[in-house]
């Protein structure tokens, strides 16, 4: 199977295809594809059976995929369980892989008159075999075996023919009609009304896996770069299709596959996408929106607000949130408002049966994050016309006051707008005793890129201008949450972070030699310092890769620098501040020119008193390389005008330092660091490749405790990946052997270069020859394009909640490690050990995405991770998070005894 990279943007958006649910009157829907469902996964091994029956399941050899998942509560199909914890969306959100063993879907409608209900069908098109409930009393089952139902239970066996065509060769590509018509499997039962009751009914879905046969063991799919080693298991044989319960009127029955009248609000997990077609449970009543949170702590929750028409100066306020030993304020509770815009990778499939999306034809993401919420939202009239409204993702922020008493704190939500309203929704903040550090303080390494010529190119305006500043100024206040810690300071032009000019400025003077203008980086340090916090690190922009020479760059870069160097021959290229104010790009003497020497020493030495007058001198690092290194010359140059300065790189491996001569004080790579999740071959489909290095076990190798500082560059661009992906960055990064967090990620760095068609086409580094064929070029961004300045989305918020974990791990890990924990307190510290090993299988499950071919089926880092984010949705993942922080309380608790 294969996904389709389905993307909107704020001024261009796009939409997804569905077929095969049709939406008509008669009969009355009263729940379908795309009603509100709880879903839960259990996932196992897929099974070979031969010839003989016998079946063999297939393993890897890597026990966090290779070990099967809890399955549900044995009276999961009964109307008084509690699913809500379940993944909630329609019910093709579920995961699609051949890990799934059985699937649970619960669906609810409400019976007003149940002697009125007449001709209620269930339809459902699904993979595998089925059994159906109805408020907990088997209704029938297809392609099953009678008697009950377990987990070692399988469907009926697909024939060869589903598989491989007539030459026995694996069909995965383009799957003929036949062939896809062959792999789905249809039911149709007839609802027994003695089986209503008054009030809200629950149908219940049980999908089972059938075995695949043992020939495609050795039918290797489609893999990155030729033919995988993967078995041929390209399709999951347990998977919903559609389901669609109607009644032949609709008397006595109330629908729940349509849009309610009325303004409706409800609880929404926040790691779920959201979308303008997502549907409340009409059933359910209205519950808390609970946050858990340490003390000093910033964590979300979130709401969903909907109406069935237009909707028209949305208004969300909170009271003071009360507990038995205090209270948190109202105002430390804002909001953001979801708008359309963003986007998220959801499934399609070689038959090209888009009909399998889990959203109707029509409907747009809402990542788009606003501070404030839009005046009017009106109805998206692109969605089938049950489906039709307004819809809002409300995000809810708490920032917990330091000094706050652990405990439980209680308020209310008022969600209203003009002609509806107001609804009160419960909000509950349970503070743990753990003091999470001020973002300043983080251990986590985090590097959010800022680009000043991104929001000049998208706004319109004058680099370094007031509005400039205050868009910066903007773009600094989103993401300081997350304790960013670098600042880019060019003193050359058309680098590749796209900067059009030096933000130094180079004076020339009378008598050859030159000066500088430090007022934008005065001024550029002002308000990151005022709007994100003081520095860690000062990236200074003194080198480029259309500086190097020909002999140095190699093969592999020299064939691109002939056209880097065509501008500038090779000089560094730099922004002159003219006599009358006005400014202009030009070179200055090459490094190998004589002069250059006492050029660049008076350079550095006025740079870092400057710096002095901040408290930042000691912050300084040169900047930058990738892996087109620095030659040895301009490295020996650089030593000399600038002794002590380390250098920064960026790219594929670590390269520690350079030519002997000086190390790199900070890189930020792709490809060195090994992360505790077994695998000894990161491309599972590679048939060899690193096959004699040891695989890691499942335990942390605490990169955050490394002396020097390296940080994981997600060089793959992930803005449309589940925001699992986003959560769980840092932990990945932090739990590896060398990082200490993430770098080379963009904040603002979003594609600013519109064509003609005002569609989005290129970053603002592309519009320089100097850098063109750049190798390790920026293109991730966690803020996107407002009508009025920068805007946050769902994985910026996704990422600050993960640092929260990852902080919590470190404060752990360095107990166990380095404060003898195990002494203080060995119940404590055998505890804290089980549930941060317990964390890895879940993790390294929700990031990947379960596919045989490819990348390979446990290539985490390079697939998308759809089918395991599905799958996470539905674990209880919330429990998980307040157990690491409680214990990060109780380290914290025995540590200062």
């Amino acid at each position: 199977m294969k996904r389709s990279r389905v993307r909107w943007y704020a001024v261009c958006l796009g939409v997804v295809s569905a077929v095969g649910v049709g939406y008509c009157q008669q009969p009355a829907a009263v729940l379908d594809t795309y009603s509100a469902w709880r879903i839960f996964h259990e996932m196992k091994p897929p099974l070979l059976m031969d010839e003989s029956g016998q079946v063999a399941p297939v393993l890897t050899k890597v026990s966090w995929l290779d070990m099967p998942t809890p399955p549900p509560p044995a009276d999961w199909m009964n109307p008084e369980m509690d699913d809500s914890t379940w993944l909630s969306g329609t019910a093709r959100c579920s995961a699609r892989t051949p890990y799934l063993a059985r699937l649970f879907l619960r669906g609810r409608f409400e019976v007003t008159n149940p002697g009125a209900v007449e001709g209620l069908s269930l339809t459902v098109t699904f993979r595998g075999g089925i059994v159906v409930y109805l408020n907990g009393k088997e209704i029938g089952r297809s392609h099953l075996p009678a008697g009950p139902v377990t987990g070692d239970m399988l469907a009926t066996p697909y024939p060869k023919e589903a598989f491989v065509d007539a030459q026995g060769k694996l069909i995965e590509r383009q799957v003929p009609r036949e062939v896809a018509d062959l792999r789905t499997r249809t039911v149709t039962l007839q609802i027994p009304g003695s089986l209503l009751r008054r009030g809200v009914n629950l149908l219940a879905v049980e999908l089972v896996r059938a075995a695949y046969p043992a020939i495609l063991r050795d039918l290797h799919p489609y893999g990155v770069g030729g033919q995988s080693s993967d078995p041929g298991l390209r399709w999951p044989t347990c998977e919903i299709r559609s389901v669609s319960l109607s009644a032949e009127d609709g008397r006595g029955v109330v629908p729940n596959a349509s849009r309610p009248a009325g303004l409706w609000v409800w609880k929404a997990d926040t790691l779920s996408g959201d979308t303008d077609a997502d549907l409340p449970d009409r059933t359910q009543p209205q519950t808390a929106v609970r946050i858990v949170s340490p003390r000093n702590g910033t964590l979300f929750g979130k709401v969903r607000v909907a109406h069935n028409g237009p909707l028209k100066n949305l208004s969300v306020s909170a009271s003071d949130l009360k507990g038995d030993r205090g209270l948190i304020p109202s105002s430390s509770v804002s909001f953001l408002y979801g708008v359309k815009g963003g986007g998220e990778i959801v499934y399609g499939y070689e038959d090209n049966d888009r009909g399998l999306s889990p959203y109707p034809y029509g409907t747009s993401f809402l990542h788009t994050l606003f501070v404030t919420p839009p005046a009017e939202v009106p109805v998206s009239a692109s969605l089938p016309e049950p489906l039709r409204g307004a819809v809002v993702p409300v995000w809810i922020r708490v920032k917990v006051p330091p000094e706050t008493p652990a405990g439980t704190y209680r308020g209310t939500l008022t969600v209203a707008a003009t002609g509806s309203g107001p609804v009160a929704v419960p909000l509950e903040v349970n503070v743990l005793p753990w003091k999470i550090p001020d973002p300043a303080e983080f251990r986590t390494w985090i590097e959010l890129i800022q680009s000043p010529d991104t929001l000049a190119v998208e706004y319109g305006v004058p680099l370094w201008s007031d509005r400039h500043f205050d868009l910066i100024g903007q773009s600094f206040r989103l993401i300081r949450d997350t304790g960013a810690g670098s600042l880019y300071i060019p003193a050359i032009a058309h680098t590749n972070l796209g900067n059009e000019e030096s933000m130094i400025r180079w004076i020339r003077k009378p008598d050859g030699g030159y000066g500088w203008d430090f007022s934008v980086m005065d001024r550029y340090l002002d308000t990151a310092e005022r709007n994100l916090g003081k520095p860690k690190l000062i990236v200074l922009q003194v080198w480029e890769v259309y500086m190097n020479t020909k002999e140095a760059a190699g093969r592999r870069f020299g064939e691109i620098l002939e056209k880097n160097q065509k501008n500038t021959g090779g000089a560094p290229l730099v922004t002159f501040l003219n006599p009358d104010g006005t400014t202009e790009n030009g070179v200055i003497p090459k490094l190998s020119d004589p002069a250059s020497k006492e050029i660049w020493k008076a350079f550095f030495s006025t740079v870092k008193e400057r710096l002095r007058t901040r408290g930042l001198d000691d912050r300084i690092v040169l900047g930058m390389f990738t892996d087109s290194m620095v030659n040895k010359a301009d490295t020996q140059f650089f030593c000399e005008v600038a002794p002590g300065l380390e250098w920064v790189q960026q790219g594929h491996n670590v390269i520690k330092g350079l030519h002997g001569l000086v190390a790199t004080g900070y890189t930020a790579n792709w490809w060195s660091g090994q992360f505790p999740d077994e695998l000894v071959n990161q491309r599972s489909d590679a048939i060899s490749w690193r096959r004699d290095a040891k695989a890691p076990p499942m335990k942390s190798l605490m990169g955050w405790n490394n002396r020097r500082l390296d940080a994981y560059f997600p060089r793959m661009s992930r803005e449309s990946f589940p925001l699992t992906y986003w959560r769980f960055l840092c932990e990945t990064a932090v739990t590896s052997d060398i990082y200490r967090g993430i770098g080379r990620v963009g904040a603002d760095f979003w594609p600013a270069l519109k064509n003609k068609e005002g569609r989005r086409v290129a970053w603002v580094n592309d519009r320089f020859e100097e850098v063109s064929g750049y190798l390790h070029e920026l293109r991730s961004y966690l803020l996107v394009p407002g009508p009025d300045g920068p805007a946050a989305t769902n994985r910026l918020i996704a990422l600050i909640e993960g640092i929260a974990e990852s902080e919590a791990r470190i404060l752990i890990e360095d107990a166990l490690v380095k404060k003898n924990l195990s002494q203080i307190s060995p119940e404590l510290a055998e505890r804290c050990q089980t549930v941060l090993d317990g964390r890895f299988p879940y993790m390294w499950r929700a990031l990947d995405s379960m596919t045989f071919g490819g990348w390979g089926v446990t290539a985490w880092r390079f697939g998308d991770n759809v089918a395991g984010h599905a799958w996470f949705l539905s674990s209880n993942w919330q429990e998980r998070t307040e157990r690491l922080f409680s214990l990060a309380g109780e380290v914290e608790k025995a540590l200062a005894r």
